[in-house]
């Protein structure tokens, strides 16, 4: 029995077979890296339907703030103003919000342009937070002339914004025109 030798035929053929399969190999390989690729782009990268809702709803429409005049009683807690201060007492303010916001806070609504008492703080969502400046707590004293006073707070959702709307709207007579103002007093 004799063995006949590769013959230089079969032999191309098989070199055609292996290089066909590594091509095919390599080809699938690539294939499933940018299947995976997409798949990860798609979960990661595509807004699920609560995304849309929330972002339709809470961050895309103007933000819900409740301003409130409060007063430390003498066990040193914060409670809503519910009596006419006297000279000399001194009353804070609470805002609360469901979105990120920046305040300017305004008093003197009679004054033309209302005084500017400070702007630019920025309150963060959540539950009611006293307005401060830096880490100290902003406080007004009553002084004898003020039977009945407002302050208003204007909002923006950034500090860019707000300059703009205190700029835009600085002649306005009344503080309650004021676009995005929030109002409380006594």
């Amino acid at each position: 029995m004799s063995t006949n030798p590769p013959s230089n035929e079969n032999e191309q053929n098989r070199q055609r077979r292996d290089k066909i399969l590594r091509r095919s190999t390599q080809l699938s390989l690539v294939g499933l890296t940018l299947f995976a690729l997409l798949g990860y782009l798609l979960v990661n990268f595509t807004p699920s339907p609560y995304d849309e809702i929330i972002d339709n709803v809470v961050l895309r429409s103007d933000p819900v703030v409740v301003m409130e005049v409060v007063q430390q009683n003498p066990s040193g807690e914060w409670q809503k103003l519910d009596h006419t201060p006297q000279k000399d007492e001194s009353i804070a303010f609470a805002v609360s919000t469901n979105q990120p916001i920046h305040i300017a806070l305004l008093a003197a609504i009679e004054q033309q342009p209302p005084r500017l008492l400070f702007d630019y703080s920025r309150v963060p969502p959540g539950t009611t937070r006293l307005i401060k400046l830096g880490d100290t707590i902003y406080s007004h004293r009553v002084g004898a002339n003020e039977a009945h006073e407002r302050f208003c707070i204007m909002v923006a959702k950034d500090q860019q914004l707000l300059a703009k709307r205190l700029e835009r709207e600085d002649p306005q007579p009344n503080l309650a025109n004021f676009t995005n103002a929030h109002c409380a007093g006594w």
